[in-house]
C-alpha cells in the first residue's frame, strides 16, 4: 500500500525569492539608467570637444589670414619706402638741368632759337619724374649744343602757366624750336623720348 506524501510550499521561502527578484529588477533598471546617463554624458563631451576643435580651427584660419594680410601690407610699404628713398637719392644727386620758373619760360625759348629745347614738366611728389631725371641729364651731356634740356616744376608758383600749356600728368615732355612746340609725350618712357628727340633735333 502506497502512501502519498504532499509537500506544502514554504511561504517564507517564496517571499524571499520574490524579494530577490525585485531587487534584481531594480539593479537592472539602475544599471540601464546609469548606462544611458553615461552614454548621454559621453555624447555631450564629444560634442563639446568637436565645438572646441572647430573654434580652434576657425581661430587658426583667421590668424593665418591676418598674418598674410600683414605681410602683404609690409611688402607694399617696403617697396614704396624703397622707391621714395631711391627717388630722394636721385633728386639730391640730380641738379644739372636748369629749373625754369614761369617768368623765365618764354625768354629761354626765344634765346634758344632753332636749337631743340626739351622741357620736362614734373612735380615734387612724382616718383617716375625723379627716376627719369638721371636719363635726361645723360642725354643732355650726349647731345651737347644740339639740344637743351630744362625742367619745369608744376607747383603753385608755376601752376597757371602749366595749365595754359595743357599739362595734365607728370612727367610730360614738350619739345620746342623757335619758341614753337614741335612734339609732346607723357610718361616715363625713355626710349620713346629718345626717338622723339632724334626726329626733331
Amino acid at each position: 500500500m502506497s502512501v502519498l506524501t504532499t509537500t506544502t510550499p514554504c511561504k517564507g521561502h517564496a517571499g524571499r525569492c520574490q524579494a530577490t527578484l525585485l531587487r534584481s529588477g531594480r539593479c537592472q533598471a539602475r544599471i540601464a539608467r546609469s548606462t544611458r546617463q553615461s552614454q548621454t554624458h559621453c555624447r555631450a563631451e564629444a560634442k563639446d570637444q568637436l565645438q572646441e576643435m572647430e573654434q580652434y580651427r576657425q581661430g587658426l584660419s583667421q590668424a593665418l589670414q591676418d598674418k598674410e594680410k600683414d605681410l602683404k601690407t609690409e611688402a607694399k610699404q617696403g617697396v614704396s619706402r624703397g622707391m621714395r628713398i631711391y627717388a630722394a637719392a636721385v633728386s639730391e644727386e640730380s641738379t644739372a638741368l636748369p629749373d625754369l620758373k614761369k617768368e623765365e619760360f618764354y625768354p629761354f625759348l626765344e634765346e634758344a632759337g632753332d636749337t631743340l629745347v626739351i622741357v620736362d614738366f614734373y612735380t615734387d611728389w612724382c616718383g617716375p619724374c625723379k627716376v627719369m631725371l638721371p636719363e635726361l641729364e645723360k642725354m643732355s651731356q650726349e647731345k651737347g649744343d644740339k639740344a637743351k634740356f630744362v625742367k619745369f616744376n608744376c607747383n603753385a608758383h608755376n601752376k597757371e602757366l602749366g595749365q595754359q600749356l595743357g599739362i595734365r600728368v607728370a612727367p610730360t615732355f614738350q619739345l620746342y624750336k623757335n619758341s614753337k612746340k614741335v612734339a609732346e609725350m607723357t610718361g616715363a618712357k625713355i626710349d620713346e623720348l629718345r626717338s622723339l628727340i632724334e626726329k626733331n633735333i
